[in-house]
């Protein structure tokens, strides 16, 4: 936990507003103590103080309701022994939830704030404690507790912002399917982002990209009917990936074939050339062009076309990459993926998460193996992300070394739908036929020119309307990122709210 323990002028922060110990002026702060004299002497001092007798869930969700917006002091001296999980609990759930929250450290010894006034230390100089240290960020929060999401439902998305095919489909399996609308339209535009990205930019601000890869995660639990919706929405992809592996596989075997009567003539020509005595210069010179001749002129033998991964490692997602021109698609109904970015040592190793920050936003990377006789470069890779995780999988991504801090958790698109469990009448409507051939043949189209596409990417400027949208939302997001903000200490969560949001701006320009 981080403290201001040295104050001075340069180190001040905006003062905060003081007022009524009762508490009724929501924009005086809230004192959090864990004993009853302390609470007394807080209270002594003209201040709000409550008393904490308890760091359970409930107590917990209580002060995230009562608090939610308000500033919040915590008051202890700065080793304070057995009370630190339960006051590093409580502040965990707050921070994020008020307004601000100050870890004050309590100098000269104190083992309380009641020993604290008990030195003959006044308001004042709480006040100065409280305004020289500085408000806490996410990041500075070892292991904070989960804030419960069940009951945190957004609106239902509808899928009219898709194209009318994807829409259109959309709609039908929601019915059939009776799951949330929501939860199709979201899969499917990761979908089309993985298709678009590879053949276009978003040009927001003057010199500035935005490649069109997005990560998008639906988090459903198990019975949602995850994985029937991701192979209907999904099945075109699939299809186009198992069609161009047979092709590519026929292609390979009449190279593999052709290669093999040349590697059967330069092994013939590698022994006879050991056999040949130094005497013999010229016919030993003769064998060795030829033998350069056949090893210049063996065709390559090319890996079978990969466009869709599920499990995989950051190596292997290299290779994926660089044999399909630094383009992929990772989809899932489950969360396993997170797992595997963790690494393959568990939770306490190096997440493995370097490439798939870099394929946000197609900055170069570059991989150097003891075991790859070359280093691989990747220009400009892109990736786009769909996967249905268990809202536990997503609870726990906090615990996950370098997920929240390094970015990760914010490059994604969460929806959290409300399920239809429970109110579904179990009687599926047919899908209607025509709508999903338009969906497959439309889908089958992108693909093939998606994959096939080999050029530099079409910049895709927004409109005037749009630019002003984006930026009105951009600017409403950026007083929030200050120290007082309540965005503070999730930068990166808010720069990646602003960039989602001009992509949103892009998809209404272009429908």
């Amino acid at each position: 936990m981080t403290t201001n323990l040295t104050p001075s002028h340069k180190d001040l922060w905006s003062p905060i507003p003081m007022g009524h110990k009762d508490g009724s002026n929501i924009a005086c702060p809230v004192i959090l103590v864990l004993d009853e004299a302390s609470a007394i002497a807080g209270h002594e001092i003209g201040f709000c103080t409550i008393w904490v007798k308890s760091n359970d869930p409930n107590t917990i969700n209580a002060l995230i309701t009562q608090f939610e917006g308000r500033h919040v002091i915590t008051a202890a001296p700065a080793d304070f022994g057995r009370s630190q999980n339960q006051l590093e609990s409580i502040v965990g759930a707050l921070v994020g939830v008020a307004a601000s929250v100050r870890w004050v450290a309590l100098p000269d010894g104190a083992n309380c704030l009641a020993d604290w006034v008990s030195l003959g230390n006044t308001d004042a100089d709480f006040r100065f404690l409280m305004e020289h240290t500085r408000p806490l960020a996410l990041c500075e929060i070892d292991d904070p507790p989960i804030v419960p999401i069940d009951d945190k439902f957004p609106p239902n998305i509808s899928p009219d912002f898709l194209p009318p095919q994807a829409e259109r489909f959309a709609r039908e399996i929601a019915v059939w399917a009776e799951v949330p609308q929501g939860m199709v339209a979201m899969q499917i535009l990761g979908l089309l982002a993985s298709l678009f990205q590879r053949r276009y930019v978003i040009t927001d601000d003057p010199g500035h990209n935005q490649p069109l890869s997005l990560y998008c995660a639906v988090a459903m639990d198990s019975g949602e009917r995850k994985s029937s919706v991701q192979k209907a929405i999904a099945n075109p992809l699939f299809r186009h990936q198992h069609e161009t592996r047979k092709i590519a596989a026929e292609k390979r075997k009449g190279v593999m074939e052709s290669r093999g009567l040349d590697e059967r003539r330069l092994k013939a020509l590698e022994r006879q050339y050991a056999k040949t005595g130094r005497a013999d210069d010229e016919e030993r010179e003769l064998i060795k062009t030829e033998i350069d001749e056949i090893k210049n002129s063996l065709p390559p033998v090319d890996t079978l076309p990969q466009t869709i991964v599920s499990d995989f490692t950051e190596a292997a997602l290299v290779s994926v990459l660089q044999a399909n021109n630094e383009a992929s698609l990772l989809i899932s109904s489950e969360g396993g993926c997170f797992d595997n970015m963790c690494g393959r040592w568990g939770e306490n190793s190096v997440a493995e998460i370097d490439l798939i920050l870099k394929c946000a936003d197609a900055e170069p990377h570059t991989v150097n193996r003891i075991s790859r006789d070359d280093p691989v470069f990747l220009s400009k890779p892109r990736l786009s992300i769909v996967v249905s995780p268990q809202p536990s999988v997503v609870a726990s991504l906090g615990k996950k070394r370098g997920f929240i801090d390094r970015g990760l958790v914010a490059r994604f698109i969460w929806l959290f739908p409300q399920s239809n469990m429970g109110s579904r009448r179990l009687e599926p409507k047919r899908i209607d036929v025509a709508v999903h051939e338009s969906y497959e043949k439309w889908m089958t189209k992108l693909a093939n020119e998606a994959y096939e596409f080999d050029g530099d990417p079409t910049s895709l400027s927004l409109s005037d309307e749009a630019y002003d949208l984006w930026k009105s939302f951009q600017r409403e997001i950026e007083p929030r990122l200050a120290p007082h903000g309540d965005l503070y200490g999730n930068q990166a969560m808010g720069e990646q709210i602003t960039w989602h949001g001009g992509k949103d701006c892009w998809r209404h320009t272009l429908r």
